[in-house]
């Protein structure tokens, strides 16, 4: 098989889809389409036992749907759809899929943290050119953040169960949220990292971030309106510490309706934006990180470039 292949992640607060294929020199990909929306499943799930709600798998039905429409109207015929984050959490998740299959006629496979972890930092790596090490990358979603640990020894790999959507939800009522709240979210957000992170600190890896949260940071600190974020703009840009925090200082006293009003920042991650940038900031600060790179290459580039490689060698 060859051409074109369309790649779609189903996450906690997006779905998103990669069309692609191999470019004229070799190692080079080809993209030819990419999209995303909204899909907010972790909505209601702490206040519904655990589970996904039938609001989440409307939507997901919508996005996958208009993915395949969108997607088949240009010529692809072959689509891997892969699920992530709370997928893994929830207690009706499996349900949730067989469902979803029924009512889109997608196979989606549910990804476990390590796989995850191991596509993301391969398109990451493969985006910024970085070499083997030291090196920290990790992949902040809606539900889980995955980390791949890179240096002599070789790599590691951890996946824990925290991200944008599931903070929001489980610590921030108020809007703005209050100090206690974000304290709380901060707990939990150190509890969860800082085991995993701290060991790595000594060697000063370099820090490499990618996911909704990152790459809409990045754009705002660089003033990159949202129409403008492509691979081509964020794949590289750098966030430094200091400027992170007074950016988390300002929006911290914004009310969600007038976060959503900032430079690179669009209405449908205004919500969950506070609590990503806290987890950013907590990850550099137990890697004592002055600067992160990010990238808008990531999961799906990993999973593109594994498949292509998959049907040149079957061919």
């Amino acid at each position: 098989m060859s051409g074109r292949l369309a790649v779609i992640e189903l996450g906690t607060h997006t779905a998103r889809m990669l069309v692609g294929g191999w470019g004229a020199a070799p190692g080079v990909l080809r993209e030819t389409l990419r999209d995303r929306v909204y899909v907010r499943l972790a909505e209601g799930m702490r206040s519904n036992g655990g589970r996904l709600s039938g609001e989440a798998l409307d939507r997901a039905v919508a996005a996958l749907r208009g993915f395949r429409d969108r997607a088949g109207a240009s010529g692809v015929e072959r689509f891997v759809v892969i699920g992530t984050g709370v997928l893994r959490e929830a207690s009706n998740g499996q349900d949730f899929l067989r469902r979803l299959a029924g009512a889109t006629g997608f196979r989606l496979r549910l990804l476990s943290g390590e796989e995850e972890a191991r596509f993301t930092a391969s398109g990451v790596l493969w985006a910024l050119g970085m070499g083997k090490g030291p090196f920290v990358v990790f992949d902040l979603g809606g539900g889980s953040t995955e980390f791949m640990i890179g240096g002599e020894a070789g790599t590691e790999v951890f996946s824990v169960p925290i991200g944008a959507a599931v903070l929001t939800e489980a610590h921030f009522a108020a809007d703005p949220p209050l100090e206690h709240e974000i304290e709380m979210l901060r707990r939990a957000v150190d509890r969860a990292t800082e085991p995993i992170l701290k060991p790595a600190r000594g060697a000063s890896p370099r820090l490499a971030g990618t996911g909704g949260t990152a790459v809409t940071l990045a754009a705002m600190l660089h003033g990159l309106p949202v129409e403008r974020i492509d691979v081509s703009t964020v794949n590289g840009l750098r966030v430094e510490k200091p400027a992170l925090t007074a950016l988390f200082e300002e929006m911290r006293r914004l009310k969600v309706s007038e976060r959503a009003r900032m430079t690179g920042l669009d209405a449908g991650r205004a919500p969950v934006i506070l609590a990503g940038t806290l987890c950013i900031m907590q990850v550099m600060e137990h890697l004592d990180a002055s600067v992160m790179t990010v990238s808008l290459s990531d999961l799906l580039e990993g999973i593109l470039m594994d498949q292509l490689k998959g049907e040149k060698h079957a061919s």
